[in-house]
């Protein structure tokens, strides 16, 4: 089976399909590419939302994640919410599903303050706006884009 995930996706993509018997070949498409964008103080936010491993990843490869550590971390799914735990946050809330099971889980969640929202420079959803009718601010800041590969 061909995966053609970005790494370190494809990777752990191959391995689950390994241990299922299933001979994998890693073909990424896709790279991170880290962006050198301006980043918010963490004081001020009541909390961080992920919808990507990749924002997390990318706050690491800058050397800034371990200011956002004290924010409570909601994530889209288990996976990015397992990551999030590893790399140190310590309250920690998956949606377990998509965008809208996020936005749902932001919606009726206590929280007394803005969002953090560390995204891809391409997102398909707008969680500032899938927020508002619901009283609570996100803060959109791209933090790494997806770039094809220049060879296969």
């Amino acid at each position: 089976m061909l995966v053609t995930r970005p790494e370190p996706d494809a990777t752990e993509t191959a391995g689950r399909l390994a241990a299922l018997g299933i001979t994998p070949v890693t073909l990424p498409l896709l790279r991170l590419h880290v962006l050198d964008t301006s980043l918010p103080d963490p004081k001020g936010f009541a909390a961080i939302a992920v919808t990507s491993a990749n924002a997390l990843r990318a706050l690491e490869q800058r050397g800034v994640l371990s200011r956002y550590l004290g924010l409570p971390l909601h994530a889209v799914g288990d996976r990015t919410a397992s990551l999030a735990q590893a790399l140190g946050f310590t309250q920690v809330r998956s949606a377990a599903g998509a965008f809208a099971d996020l936005v749902e889980q932001l919606a009726h969640a206590r929280i007394a303050g803005p969002v953090f929202y560390p995204s891809g420079r391409e997102i398909s959803g707008d969680l500032a706006r899938s927020l508002a009718p619901f009283g609570k601010m996100a803060i959109t800041s791209p933090v790494y884009a997806m770039r094809p590969v220049e060879s296969l």
